[in-house]
């Protein structure tokens, strides 16, 4: 029994050092074909040594030598590997002269990578290589025209902004279905601003949403929330206030603040839901924590000042947000009305007086621009006034909350 013991452990142990000896017995052969100057070999060798891989400890410097080894025979991939190491750096000095050079190389022969990574350095300017739109766009159409995803949205963005070519609509939607095909989320959902806008193409609520959606069940939060806004407004879409707070939701549980303040506002409105000013309060405190928004600010200040039910106004609390939106905007008359709002529910009825009044002069000022329902505005911001010069704060009702 003692010798089969010892026999079945050594049995063991040797089939726990075949993988070693396999892959030794690998790198060897790798390390000695590369040294007879085999290029296959070279390529491999570098990879290895780039990964930390095949028993070779991670070394930068000896894959590039060897990358370049191969490269220097013509090897397309290698010419693409030396000049991602010079383009990254880290374990080599970064050098976009050496990169351009080899990602240039491995251009010429047609691959889509190295003409992608070309574009990207040609289009920021970087490391001396001055900024060139025209070689940018060059390098993304070829990448592009072979079915390179990234490439295809990059263009598309380029025609869209006109920045560095000549602004071209029609190809921005192009290359923008081209991306999304292939299923790219940031260009399905570029697809859908440009049907809401009518930009390259005819405006279709519908296609926009039907966008939109793409992107979005990708778990694309900007699209949700666009998506959930047209559901909100029923553009495009049958209205569903159901559905746009689920992709409100959705959207804000990937810290979007914008789909946190919208639920505040479903909520404290009752639009779609029962009204809840205790959950209307709790989205506005994470849209507001969550980025320094001044429409966040200014809602929670708003709500603090004005809420119909009085457990939930804090004048202390409504100057403290709406300074910080009023600071952030001194010219909006909206942040000037809702400071005033909270001055007065703080019982600071002097300094609410002078701010409305202020308030009342900008959105007068912007009634002369012209806009559609300006003058009523104006008439809301008149009413307040006399209310804080009666002493009075204003209180909204609860089929308005809004200022």
């Amino acid at each position: 029994m003692k010798r089969n013991s010892e026999v079945i452990i050594l049995a063991a142990a040797l089939l726990l050092l075949i993988p070693f000896l396999l892959v030794f017995n690998k790198s060897s052969r790798i390390q000695k074909a590369a040294d007879r100057g085999e290029v296959w070999a070279q390529y491999e060798l570098g990879s290895l040594y780039e990964r930390g891989a095949g028993g070779f400890e991670e070394d930068i410097a000896a894959a590039l030598s060897w990358y370049r080894k191969a490269a220097d025979q013509g090897d397309v991939d290698a010419q693409f590997a030396v000049g991602t190491l010079y383009d990254r750096g880290g374990g080599t000095p970064q050098d976009f002269q050496e990169a351009v050079k080899w990602y240039s190389k491995a251009a010429e022969t047609g691959m889509p990578e190295a003409q992608f990574n070309l574009a990207i350095i040609y289009y920021s300017g970087k490391g001396g290589i001055p900024q060139d739109y025209a070689k940018a766009e060059e390098y993304y159409l070829a990448a592009a025209e072979q079915g390179d995803s990234d490439a295809q949205y990059n263009l598309a963005l380029m025609y869209e902004e006109g920045k560095g070519v000549g602004q071209d609509l029609e190809q921005a939607v192009k290359w923008y279905r081209e991306a999304a095909d292939s299923g790219d989320s940031d260009a399905s959902y570029n697809m859908g601003l440009m049907y809401e806008a009518g930009k390259g193409v005819e405006q279709n609520l519908v296609e926009a949403a039907a966008w939109f959606r793409k992107s979005a069940e990708r778990g694309d939060a900007q699209s949700q929330f666009d998506l959930a806004a047209l559901y909100f407004r029923g553009d495009g879409v049958e209205q569903d206030y159901d559905r746009a707070m689920m992709l409100y939701k959705r959207a804000a549980d990937q810290g979007l603040s914008d789909a946190m303040l919208n639920l505040g506002t479903m909520y404290e409105q009752g639009l779609g839901v029962r009204r809840d000013y205790r959950t209307a309060r709790e989205w506005y405190r994470r849209a507001a924590a969550e980025a320094d928004l001044v429409a966040a600010q200014n809602n929670l200040a708003w709500f603090y000042a004005t809420c119909p039910d009085p457990e939930f106004r804090d004048g202390r609390l409504a100057v403290e947000h709406a300074q910080m939106a009023a600071g952030e905007m001194p010219d909006d008359p909206v942040t000037k009305d809702t400071l005033a709002a909270a001055l007065a529910c703080d019982g600071q009825f002097e300094k609410a007086v002078e701010v409305q009044k202020e308030a009342i002069s900008l959105a007068e000022a912007e009634m002369i621009e012209g806009g559609e329902g300006l003058q009523a505005r104006a008439e809301r911001f008149r009413g307040r006034l006399k209310l804080y010069q009666a002493g009075e704060a204003f209180v909204a009702a609860d089929a308005d909350s809004s200022s």
